[in-house]
């Protein structure tokens, strides 16, 4: 049995545990696994740290950044943990896109196009994609690449953003101010509200 070939989609660094958090082994029921990292996940990650409107988001890929740093310090191969070994892929996917019907502005086509271009530099390799992307996962059947899809368990917590929760505290305090305050009516002597 070959050793399984991951590819992470840049959703798993945002909403998951960390890297060395999970046990891909247990997860892909092999003896050992190759995590592969092409350029575009790294494109993407330092894309949500500098432009991502959710500041906990932004704060994830930074997060995720610097531990990709600590682990990849001495080279472009690393060991995560035992049986779980990690490589950079030190180029963009030379397949033909149009080929594959994959587009070039379209930043999980660049994620496809790595998984097809290391499959064919190293035939017979088991490569698969970890994501939770919908989309992506019906991409992957038109090209025959096989999803992980990881457990609930290992979801981060969703946090809220500070602003969208101050928001719904001042429309709540609103509602009570205008549900809490009186019905002012003016009425004269004779209980009514005219008078000439």
């Amino acid at each position: 049995m070959s050793t399984p070939v991951l590819f992470i989609d840049t959703n798993v660094f945002l909403h998951y545990r960390g890297l060395e958090q999970i046990d891909w082994c247990g997860l892909t029921h092999a003896k050992s696994v190759l995590i592969v990292l092409p350029p575009v996940v790294f494109r993407e990650l330092n894309k949500h740290k500098d432009m991502n409107p959710v500041r906990h988001l932004r704060k994830r890929a930074q997060t995720s950044l610097t531990s990709l740093d600590r682990i990849f310090k001495t080279g472009g191969r690393a060991e995560i943990r035992p049986g779980v070994g990690a490589e950079l892929m030190d180029h963009e996917p030379m397949i033909d896109f149009a080929t594959h019907q994959l587009r070039t502005d379209v930043q999980d086509d660049f994620l496809l196009a790595s998984i097809l271009d290391y499959r064919e530099r190293n035939q017979g390799s088991d490569c698969r994609l970890v994501t939770a992307d919908i989309g992506l996962t019906l991409k992957c059947r038109v090209h025959k690449i096989p999803v992980v899809s990881l457990p609930e368990k290992l979801k981060l917590p969703e946090e809220q953003d500070p602003n969208e929760k101050r928001v719904r505290d001042l429309e709540a305090e609103i509602h009570e101010l205008k549900h809490n305050a009186p019905s002012l009516r003016l009425r004269f002597d004779n209980e009514s509200d005219l008078a000439k």
